[in-house]
Parts: C-alpha cells; sequence; structure tokens
C-alpha cells in the first residue's frame, strides 16, 4: 500500500481514513479518524495533511472527519464528529464550519455528524445524530450587480432606486439618490448617458429619482 510513512507500532497516525474524493491535478482527497484531511497527488506522490484543530492533548478526540464529499470544484463539504458540518477550501487550505449560523442550529448539531451527499438535482445532505437534514447555503439567489455612475454624493453608498430594461434597445435605464439621478446603460457598448435636472433654487443639489415608467409608446 501507499503511505504517507512508515507503520510504527503503538504511535498516533494521520491515516485511519473512513472515505476518499478524487479531485483534480490529479489529487486523492481522504478524511481520517483524528487525522483531518489529507491529500495526495499521484503524480508527484506529495501527502498533504490538513487539521483544524491543533491542540495536542487527546489528539484521538479531534480532528474526527468521517465523510467528504465536493460543493465544488475548490470546496468540499466535511461531516465530522467533533465540529459538525464544515467547508474546506482547497485553494486556501482553510476549515470553515457552520455552527456560528444560529439558522442552521435549528436542524443541525455542533457536533456528531456522520455523513454529507450530493444528490444530481444539487441537493446537499447530511446524516447525523438527529436524522436527516437538507441545506442550501451560499446559493446566490440574489446576486449583486453594481451599476456605474459618473458622480456620487455619498461615495459607494448611492441608491438604485428604479430599474428598467430595454431589451429591443439593449439599454438599462435606471434612477439613482444621492448620485447622477436618471442613466441611460447601453448594455453592448458599456456606454453610459447620463440625463441630469436642475434643482429648485435655494434646494440642496442632490439628485433623488423616485421611480421611473415606461409609456406605452
Amino acid at each position: 500500500p501507499v503511505r504517507q510513512s512508515p507503520v510504527v507500532p503503538h504511535t498516533f497516525r494521520n491515516d485511519l481514513f473512513r472515505c476518499i474524493v478524487q479531485g483534480k491535478d490529479n489529487t486523492l482527497w481522504m478524511a481520517g479518524w483524528a487525522g483531518g484531511l489529507t491529500s495526495y497527488n499521484t503524480r508527484t506522490h506529495e501527502w498533504k495533511n490538513f487539521k483544524y484543530n491543533h491542540q495536542r492533548s487527546a489528539p484521538e478526540t479531534r480532528n474526527i472527519i468521517v465523510d467528504i464529499e465536493w460543493k465544488n470544484d475548490n470546496e468540499l463539504w466535511i461531516a465530522s464528529h467533533d465540529r459538525g458540518i464544515g467547508i474546506f477550501d482547497t485553494r486556501q487550505s482553510e476549515f470553515r464550519f457552520l455552527e456560528s449560523s444560529s439558522l442552521l442550529r435549528e436542524n443541525l448539531p455542533l457536533i456528531n455528524c456522520y455523513n454529507v451527499l450530493v444528490d444530481k438535482e444539487k441537493n446537499t445532505w447530511v446524516a447525523h445524530e438527529r436524522g436527516l437534514s437538507h441545506i442550501s447555503i451560499g446559493s446566490n439567489i440574489f446576486p449583486f450587480t453594481s451599476l456605474p455612475v459618473k458622480h456620487s454624493d455619498n461615495a459607494l453608498f448611492f441608491g438604485v432606486t428604479a430599474v428598467i430594461e430595454d431589451t429591443l434597445r439593449h439599454k438599462l435605464i435606471f434612477g439613482t439618490e444621492y448620485a447622477d439621478g436618471l442613466n441611460i446603460l447601453d448594455k453592448k457598448t458599456g456606454a453610459l448617458k447620463n440625463i441630469r435636472f436642475e434643482t429648485a433654487k435655494g434646494e440642496e443639489k442632490l439628485l433623488l429619482v423616485n421611480d421611473v415608467l415606461r409609456d406605452s409608446k
């Protein structure tokens, strides 16, 4: 067998592996009992070990990962006995556990998660001491899109109050508050046209567009 180090009787080991998944770049990822997460490059034969708890006392009760599953190309779901459900970023070599989320505490225990599965419809399921839970984190349902303005009276903290899309002309018309007022963005060229308007004499120069309407023409 391929081992990171020779077997030495009566010593603590990191390679009591419970599961294995294949990654890109010829890398195998393995989860171990009290051994954390280990990667092995089948081309270079390089081993790497990652742990989230580095306390030396009672090592057999820490870093107990019992199942892993790909979340995306660069992140692994982690099911552990001592920290519950988490995510490992393979690019940053960083663990993030979900125990701090109050939304998850109602459905997931902070310890004793046994298995994680991503089904064909990309749903994530976790088996734990209380049963089975479905989780959906970072689904990006409402992605943020930055709209350009030429001037802002409040730095980055201006508001977009209304948006109309002209699909025939590939235009995006949007109103702002504490910025340019009314804007027309050409989605094909990226050109931005600003339509400013005068304020009443003696009033502040701040431009606030409350709404934009499309007429029948």
